[in-house]
């Protein structure tokens, strides 16, 4: 499957989009961006068509960044493996890759465990709160709850990477497909 120069520009733009709120600097994004286009286009011939050409290049984007953010660890660890871990640029871009990847997972769930989990994890409501957003009881929100952190568990155990920062944040994000 070729692809134009007019489609591979698109397609850059799309990499370039998802990545750069990831990355949080651009010009790390641009860079990543390009190395992801080089990469789908080394990999086009291969390319099976099972999802859109779109999905398997932000899937490829992932690998790319978590590639970089490896190299960056080593790096640094090779540098000064006795110094005091520093705030760095990338905290904040893995926290957010990490929200990304954890709202991935919670889009697979059934609309039930996706809703308890939203207003009482993300929107921070009380379980008395979100019993009462749900129009349930206490009780049964706090079983929907417990189902759907073991649903969303499982799901991310199938479908993400957790790794630790050297600064010991947890980075999620998705497995790279086969």
């Amino acid at each position: 499957m070729p692809l134009d120069a007019e489609a591979a520009e698109g397609l850059r733009r799309q990499i370039l989009a998802f990545l750069t709120p990831r990355v949080g600097e651009p010009a790390l994004a641009e860079d990543l961006a390009q190395e992801t286009l080089v990469r789908v286009l080394r990999g086009l011939p291969g390319f099976r068509g099972d999802a859109p050409l779109s999905a398997w290049a932000r899937r490829i984007a992932l690998n790319v960044w978590r590639d970089h953010l490896r190299q960056r660890t080593t790096e640094r660890s090779q540098a000064a493996p006795d110094a005091e871990p520093t705030p760095s640029s990338f905290d904040r871009p893995d926290r957010r890759a990490t929200h990304d990847c954890v709202l991935e997972a919670i889009a697979e769930l059934p609309l039930e465990a996706r809703r308890v989990l939203l207003l009482h994890e993300f929107g921070e409501m009380s379980l008395t709160e979100t019993a009462a957003a749900l129009g349930c009881s206490e009780g049964a929100a706090r079983v929907r709850l417990h189902r759907a952190r073991r649903r969303l568990a499982q799901v991310c155990g199938d479908e993400c990477v957790r790794e630790l920062t050297p600064e010991g944040s947890l980075l999620c994000t998705p497995k790279p497909t086969s």
